[in-house]
């Protein structure tokens, strides 16, 4: 048997055990089950936000079903609570507040299908302050963010970091001019470099 007849024989093998690969689908995939997912965290030196999702099957390829209307609060050891507010989509917030970091706390959440959940009653712990940070670009042209911090107490030992992108936009050109009833004036402000948050 020749060479070019023995690829072409392999090749052909192959193509029929390729062929033969049936997708695998596990029953949770199609089982329906909405778990509710709740993401975020009491925020003792800032904002507080929680999102309220829900889980989906694999197979579905339509957007994460955000939780509304419920009712989402903070509430401590001694029965006193703060109510969050509702942003939509899912999103649920509380403004800056004081919290006593001597009692504990837990999230408690009433669906509007009005099923309650409530989280362990935990500490506060107060982040230790970031050391510092560095990035560097990754192989796939990516940026990756690298924070150090440390805790001189030893009492924290995981750490969970937010962050908001922020872009500046450089023009091609920059304006030192405008325009004002008819005749051109110096530009005061810089039109030159823009921020963006998103």
């Amino acid at each position: 048997m020749n060479l070019v007849l023995k690829i072409k024989f392999s090749f052909i093998i192959l193509l029929a055990l390729a062929s033969c690969v049936e997708p695998y689908e596990p029953p949770a995939i199609e089982n329906g089950v909405s778990i509710l997912v709740v993401d975020g965290a009491l925020n003792a030196q800032g904002k507080s936000t929680i999102r309220l999702s829900r889980s989906q099957n694999l197979s579905e390829s339509s957007a994460v079903g955000s939780e509304l209307k419920a009712i989402v609060s903070f509430e401590n050891e001694s029965g006193t609570s703060v109510t969050l507010t509702e942003e939509g989509n899912g999103n649920y917030s509380l403004p800056p507040q004081i919290f006593d970091p001597q009692k504990l706390y837990r999230v408690r959440i009433q669906t509007a299908d009005s099923k309650e959940y409530a989280s362990e009653f935990v500490s506060i712990v107060k982040n230790p302050p970031i050391d510092s940070v560095s990035w560097n670009i990754t192989s796939d042209n990516g940026v990756q963010l690298n924070v150090s911090t440390h805790d001189a107490e030893n009492n924290t030992k995981y750490y969970r970091w937010d962050y908001e992108e922020s872009w500046k936009y450089v023009s091609a050109f920059n304006s030192r001019f405008d325009w004002l009833n008819g005749y051109p004036i110096l530009r005061t402000t810089d039109i030159y470099n823009c921020y963006q948050v998103k």
